[in-house]
């Protein structure tokens, strides 16, 4: 089980070698500094979603590891808790900078978990070092506010580290969730142990050791590697867990918030989402629709902001659809490491087959496929999806309401503002929005009246780790990123003091 195969011919020789090594190595969680094998012995295969091929194996953690990493974790905690925040921010400054020397090692391997372009996997890489440069620079800001509520007497407001913090993460952007969950909470002071998916393990395992070997305190970060049913759910369940992370589905992310809830610990939920892009007929579509095709297609649809529905306005989405199945002729498709390559595959067969199932639905239903709408043809093995393009759909349409997390996207006509905003949040999720229009005026009065948390304007997509992320209704609780994510991380103590031996 290693890089043999012809298509990873286009590695770098040396980098090959170092990764078919490391792929070969015996399956283990990375815990306290060191690759720890799973206490019961199991392990789960590393599937090349761009191939179909196993590459390697993960261990497949249950609660018995993962009482070993949240222990371990803790007692990491208290000793950098005390730690000078100068001195964390120095530490995840180098954190940064190992990061960033390391990109084509990680891209590598989030490109072959993932079956992502390498170019995309390397820009998500860089954005990770990027998060732990800014977080390091907060380190110095977890603060408190000082008041004098009645005379001789002071109040004091200071931020305290929870502790170990769970992360559990999504198999569409492994690496940079990395970025949003642990960069954070370790410059509040806190542990964190991460719970990547089986589906994209590799990746947020070499950032953890390499996260350790810049300079950081073993068993600092820890990951458990399995499935979330199992090691996911122990990490919720460990009482020794102080706050719990996660990005995924709605579903998921409903019982991880009831089961951390009942603990009565932070529960912060990224999750799905069914985001609208409102196209007004003044739109310079020329500019706007290779954006706008992108906001969908990324990754070969699998963002939980992906811009699934196009809401345009009847006078322009001929043309808009015209645009976009010229478009999707132009993506090059294959294996993530191929020379070239522009769109990826799905994740898993099970997700190929989600896909076709919602494509198939529409059509039965009446609905019509402007372009794709089954498997790419390429000479890979993989779980290859054409881009696709369905309208003639009602607003009530599972295709039209419900995630599908592909590269579908379905369009919807409007014929004035009203009509549009309505349209736009006619679903239960609210992560993010795009809104098109030369005209500021206009597009700033929609992007106020779309229920989602994330509104871009005459773009798509853009998250930068000093700007909030998150979204509304089914799409999640809290967000990441931004100075304010800190508040999350932390815990709010009151200490009052008589001045001058007063008592109080």
């Amino acid at each position: 089980m290693s890089l043999s195969e012809h298509v990873y011919d286009a590695i770098d020789p040396d980098l090959r070698d170092r990764l078919s090594r490391w792929l070969d190595r015996e399956p283990a969680h990375f815990i306290g500094g060191a690759r720890v094998p799973a206490r019961a012995g199991r392990t789960l295969p590393v599937i090349d979603p761009g191939t179909g091929g196993v590459v390697g194996s993960i261990a497949a953690g249950d609660r018995d590891d993962v009482a070993v990493a949240v222990a371990d974790a803790h007692a990491a905690f208290e000793r950098w808790r005390r730690l000078r925040p100068s001195k964390r921010a120095e530490l995840l400054m180098q954190a940064a900078v190992t990061l960033r020397a390391n990109i084509a090692e990680i891209a590598t391997l989030e490109s072959i978990d993932t079956g992502k372009p390498l170019t995309d996997a390397s820009g998500e890489a860089w954005w990770t070092s990027d998060a732990f440069r800014y977080f390091a620079g907060l380190a110095n800001l977890v603060d408190g506010r000082t008041t004098r509520p009645h005379p001789g007497v002071l109040a004091a407001s200071v931020r305290e580290p929870l502790g170990v913090c769970a992360a559990i993460t999504a198999w569409n952007f492994p690496t940079i969730l990395v970025g949003f969950k642990a960069a954070p909470a370790l410059s509040c002071g806190n542990a964190v142990v991460l719970k990547p998916s089986e589906h994209a393990s590799l990746a947020t395992l070499r950032i953890a050791e390499l996260l350790v070997g810049s300079g950081l305190p073993p068993g600092l970060v820890n990951v458990v590697t399995g499935v979330g049913d199992e090691a996911g759910a122990a990490l919720v369940a460990d009482r020794n867990v102080r706050a719990i992370t996660f990005t995924g589905s709605t579903d998921v992310g409903r019982r991880i918030g009831r089961d951390g809830g009942a603990r009565l610990v932070p529960v912060g939920l990224e999750l799905g989402g069914k985001s609208p892009q409102v196209v007004f007929p003044d739109t310079d579509l020329a500019a706007a629709a290779p954006a706008l095709f992108r906001g969908i297609y990324q990754n070969a649809g699998q963002m939980c902001a992906a811009g699934s529905r196009i809401v345009v306005h009847r006078s322009i989405a001929k043309d808009l659809a015209n645009r976009l199945v010229e478009l999707a002729g132009t993506v090059t498709v294959g294996h993530g490491l191929a020379p070239g390559s522009t769109f990826g595959p799905l994740i898993t067969e099970r997700q190929f087959d989600r896909v076709r199932g919602y494509v198939d639905r529409a059509v039965a239903d009446g609905g019509t496929v402007l372009t794709g709408g089954s498997r790419a043809r390429t000479s890979y093995d993989g779980y290859f999806f054409e881009p696709t393009v369905l309208s003639g759909l009602d607003a009530g349409h599972p295709a039209v309401r419900e995630e599908i997390f592909g590269p579908v996207v379905v369009l919807q006509e409007f014929d004035d503002r009203d009509e549009a905003v309505r349209l736009a949040n006619e679903t239960p999720y609210g992560l993010a929005a795009g809104v098109w229009s030369g005209d500021t005026e206009t597009a700033l009065a929609v992007a106020q009246q779309v229920s989602a948390g994330n509104v871009w304007v005459n773009g798509y997509g853009i998250v930068h780790p000093a700007v909030p992320f998150g979204g509304f209704r089914d799409s999640g609780v809290g967000r990441d990123l931004g100075p304010h994510h800190l508040d999350f991380y932390t815990e709010e103590k009151t200490i009052w003091l008589g001045l001058n031996g007063r008592s109080i």
